[in-house]
């Protein structure tokens, strides 16, 4: 039995919806205007002055931090991987934010944090976050050639909430902020190319120039900023592969670059796997490896693999005949 949303995980994007497909103009960046009063500032809200984006779904990265800013005054650099605030473990941005905003907007916060192999305890003191949320440092940043202050503007336009951006959503910009990014060479900056250039956003939809861009992010790997980027390129590809989205549609293709993710340390795309055995997609039907590959996703966190592993259960036992439906035998008596 081939389950609908088994088929539905394998081919939803990842990323965003899209939002359009406005032409991008040939110009700079502009300078942004942050929002008036941004919604979500509370008064005494703490603040970092950080970039950050989740790598492997479960590992919150540090993109860059401002110099001025709380973790950059504290010695916290791109790279670092938060591992946990005041000894409660981070496995999600949303994590992320819930435990700083526990704090007080001066408190001294003990931030574990894994550089490098190596794990360390930095206390960093807060500020009071901003009324434009860092915007205008973030905009002096880029100005002086930092790339991650760039990709930075660029999600805020295209990618975040504005009442947590601290500017108006302007896919095309965006775009402009992620062009310039990848100008300056900044690793991350194709993969967001890619999505947006995928799905139309901010610019007009190039199946052929996205998977250029990924194929780009996917050959950048290693720990620090560009953690998680091969493997998170690597599960575009295959659901592009899934869909025949500019590629030429092969089941086969897409295991190949699920498992590469995989590999890489994604438990999302162990997940993928684990359904692909389960319905015999480019690979022989095995219920076995696909218990494997969903209990590998859910012993990192997964959840969505742990509830894959339920359902397989539930659904094989409704196909397996129960042994008091078995006919009776001819030579046994009543």
């Amino acid at each position: 039995m081939v389950r609908l949303w088994a088929v539905l995980i394998l081919v939803a994007a990842c990323g965003h919806e899209a939002l359009g497909q406005t032409p991008v103009p040939d110009r700079a960046p502009k300078t942004p205007v942050p929002r008036k009063s941004p919604e979500g500032v509370k008064e005494g809200q703490p603040w970092l002055g950080v970039s950050r984006w989740l790598a492997n779904e479960r590992e919150v990265v540090l993109l860059g931090a401002l110099a001025d800013g709380p973790a950059g005054k504290a010695g916290l650099i791109a790279g670092d991987v938060i591992r946990s605030i005041q000894g409660r473990p981070i496995a999600s941005l949303v994590g992320f934010e819930a435990e700083l905003n526990k704090l007080g907007p001066t408190d001294a916060a003990s931030i574990e944090i894994d550089r490098r192999g190596q794990r360390r305890q930095v206390d960093v003191k807060l500020e009071p976050i901003p009324k434009d949320r860092g915007v205008g440092r973030v905009v002096e940043a880029a100005k002086s050639g930092h790339g991650w202050a760039m990709c930075e503007l660029g999600m805020r336009y295209a990618l975040m909430d504005p009442s947590s951006a601290g500017v108006a959503t302007d896919p095309a910009e965006g775009v402009r902020w992620f062009q310039r990014a990848m100008d300056a060479g900044y690793p991350l900056a194709p993969f967001f190319l890619g999505i947006m250039t995928l799905e139309g956003r901010g610019t007009n939809v190039d199946v052929d120039e996205a998977r250029r861009l990924l194929i780009l992010a996917r050959e950048t790997r290693g720990d620090g900023v560009p953690r998680g980027l091969a493997a998170a390129a690597s599960c575009q590809l295959a659901i592009m592969c899934l869909r025949g989205q500019g590629i030429e549609q092969d089941t086969t293709s897409a295991l190949r670059f699920f498992r590469d993710a995989a590999e890489q340390g994604s438990p999302a795309a162990m997940h993928r796997i684990g359904v692909m055995f389960e319905l015999g997609l480019g690979v022989a039907q095995d219920d076995g490896e696909a218990v494997r590959w969903y209990r590998r996703a859910a012993e990192l966190g997964y959840q969505p693999a742990q509830q894959s592993m339920i359902e397989l259960a539930v659904v094989r036992s409704r196909e397996t005949p129960s042994t008091t439906d078995a006919p009776t035998s001819p030579d046994t008596k009543p």
